[in-house]
């Protein structure tokens, strides 16, 4: 069966490909969450492809319809009017039980024939006229759109009379719900789909957002796990780096670099970029905790030109803001990003971590990502910070590691006196890695890894003895 698209972002994408043509769908939802907009957004997407498209509402608002949706959005539905492509009837709400054989069919018997049609809201006139003559009304009113099959959305209020479910379940070929949820001290539209005729209705309410585009929906992305596991070896933009990891990383692989504040974390992230960008490989760098100006100061410091890059296309960067962020929306948006990328930086998932209302909902997030890059044969850095500065140390808060194939722990230890930073391999799959705790040191020319820490023991303690004066203590 041939599929409608619906112009709503994500929407397709949960139910199969769009909405099987020549369906009638309810839209149901209290006021304020989005229906009208739906709609129109709906029929715009016909619109743009050459379709024809009736909205018919029961409120005396068209024209201003028209300007707050060219304001809104830029959708000019006026422009589609000249064209004869677009028709907006408006009635009143007829007490009369023959709602639909007064108004409603003689519209459809006109030469116009529409592809897609709105009814906004179907809910008004059921406030008139009693249950049992609303479900014949609709019944009359289905039959016509079958004729025509013109693929068609009705609007209904939830508060109303007659019960916006019972219309759905019985009658339509599908319905969705539009809801304000509370998320904390924070309100947040969640989309769900009740039922879809021959689809497997998605499982969960997804959020989404009205944005200057119009409404976006934002499912989980779905990935397996069967992407294919690459024997080549790319470098991490530090050679030293390179050579504790007996040659680099392997393409493909999530690696996770954890450390305290200003231990080079996200310098490392840059490094890896821009040489992925010097070997013409498209990288991304998604930073919750750095502006784009600031990062281009940052690696203008280390020599390189990260502006001429972006501007090249060699590097995108992504800057969303944590505050109103939704988690699924970010993964959206940065899978829209992931087109002829090979490298990621991911700055960082402690940000990311702190917008979450439950654990299970981040650790869902944690293995989806993953599989995202993995699918793509993108290799990534996730970047985490460790709140411990020294002494006992944990290297996420939310068991991250499972999830990723190697493990790079940056620290600060204190050496007679002296503040130190030390870097160590934890974790590599798949390939032997050097097991030493060596020195780190930040220079004009970005990371550099020195000799080893040789006869001292309790670096990763944060507090390092030199074996000598353990030993000259034992014989005291």
């Amino acid at each position: 069966m041939k599929r409608i698209k619906t112009g709503i972002f994500g929407l397709d994408d949960m139910i199969g490909g769009g909405l099987p043509e020549g369906g009638v769908y309810a839209l149901c939802g209290d006021t304020g969450t989005g229906k009208t907009t739906f709609g129109i957004q709906f029929l715009m997407e016909g619109l743009k492809n050459g379709e024809k498209c009736l909205y018919i509402t029961f409120e005396k608002r068209g024209d201003r319809l028209k300007d707050l949706f060219k304001y809104s959005f830029g959708w000019d539905l006026e422009k589609y009017e000249k064209k004869g492509l677009m028709k907006m009837y408006e009635s009143p709400v007829l007490s009369s039980e023959k709602m639909v054989s007064a108004f409603i069919l003689p519209v459809f018997e006109s030469d116009f024939m529409p592809s897609r049609i709105v009814i906004d809201p179907i809910s008004a006139p059921s406030v008139e006229i009693s249950q049992k003559h609303f479900r014949n009304q609709m019944q009359e009113l289905f039959r016509a759109i079958y004729q025509i099959n013109a693929t068609t959305l009705l609007t209904s209020e939830m508060q109303y009379g007659i019960d916006p479910e019972h219309v759905v379940r019985f009658l339509c070929s599908g319905s969705f719900v539009l809801h304000h949820s509370r998320m904390g001290d924070k309100k947040q539209r969640m989309f769900e789909v009740l039922k879809i005729e021959g689809v497997d209705a998605y499982p969960h309410l997804v959020p989404f957002r009205i944005t200057d585009r119009g409404m976006e929906v934002y499912p989980l992305p779905k990935y397996t796990n069967d992407w294919a596991a690459s024997g080549e070896r790319i470098s991490t933009g530090v050679k030293g780096i390179d050579d504790m990891m007996n040659g680099g990383v392997f393409r493909g692989d999530v690696t996770l670099v954890a450390g305290s504040t200003g231990t080079g974390k996200t310098l490392m992230g840059m490094q890896f970029i821009m040489e992925g960008a010097k070997k013409g490989e498209k990288g991304l760098i998604v930073s919750l905790e750095e502006t784009r100006e600031l990062l281009l100061r940052n690696a203008e410091y280390l020599g390189y030109d990260l502006k001429k890059m972006e501007g090249a296309g060699m590097v995108r960067i992504m800057t969303p803001c944590a505050i109103d962020m939704i988690p699924e929306e970010y993964l959206r948006k940065m899978e829209s990003e992931l087109d002829g990328v090979k490298r990621v930086v991911i700055d960082s998932l402690s940000s990311y971590h702190d917008v979450f209302e439950s654990k299970s909902a981040y650790k869902d997030h944690l293995v989806i990502m993953p599989s995202m890059f993995k699918n793509r044969n993108i290799t990534s850095i996730l970047i985490s910070e460790m709140p411990q500065l020294f002494g006992a140390f944990q290297i996420t808060n939310s068991g991250t590691s499972f999830v990723v194939d190697n493990v790079i722990l940056l620290r600060y230890v204190e050496v007679e006196s002296e503040i130190q930073k030390a870097i160590s391999i934890i974790k590599m799959r798949g390939s032997h890695h050097d097991r030493d705790i060596k020195r780190m040191d930040i220079t004009k020319k970005g990371i550099v890894i020195e000799s080893k820490f040789e006869g001292i023991e309790g670096l990763m303690g944060g507090g390092a003895t030199t074996v000598a004066k353990r030993i000259e203590g034992f014989f005291k």
